[in-house]
């Protein structure tokens, strides 16, 4: 496996209606190459305490943590980020067909009034890894 991810490969360009292709030289640079960058695992290989010294951080927190009326279906936070206890980042790792549905939009709602910054990625979509740590931290402000 990591032989192919380190050979050039052709990947082609969906996005466009013309037959174009782009060449890539690694997995971190393709947004597709292999689709390794688009699962949970993916994201919880990427998504570590040791990315973000000084952080807690906790998987698959459901909204009521943060009020208890929240409903049981409320959508997840996969990741959670706290410094020094307090929540400083909320990321939701979703479908793309989830982020507007009403279990969302409670869990979106729940953090807006508790002032807790959320963000998120898409399954399936652009998520190298330089891209998601990035922008983890530029929304931790580190």
């Amino acid at each position: 496996v990591d032989a192919v991810r380190t050979e050039v490969e052709t990947i082609k360009d969906y996005n466009s209606t013309a037959s174009n292709s782009t060449t890539v030289t690694s997995e971190d640079e393709s947004p597709y190459a292999n689709n390794h960058n688009t699962g949970d695992e993916y994201f919880a290989q990427l998504i570590t305490e040791s990315e973000f010294p000084g952080y807690t951080i906790e998987r698959n927190v459901h909204p009521s943590v943060f009020d208890s009326s929240a409903h049981p279906k409320c959508f997840p936070i996969s990741y959670l980020f706290r410094l020094n206890g307090e929540p400083k980042l909320a990321v939701f790792v979703m479908q793309t067909n989830q982020y507007k549905a009403m279990i969302a939009k409670g869990s979106y709602d729940i953090l807006d009034d508790n002032d807790i910054h959320y963000i998120r990625f898409f399954k399936g979509m652009e998520n190298e890894k330089s891209y998601v740590l990035n922008r983890i931290r530029e929304n931790l402000n580190v």
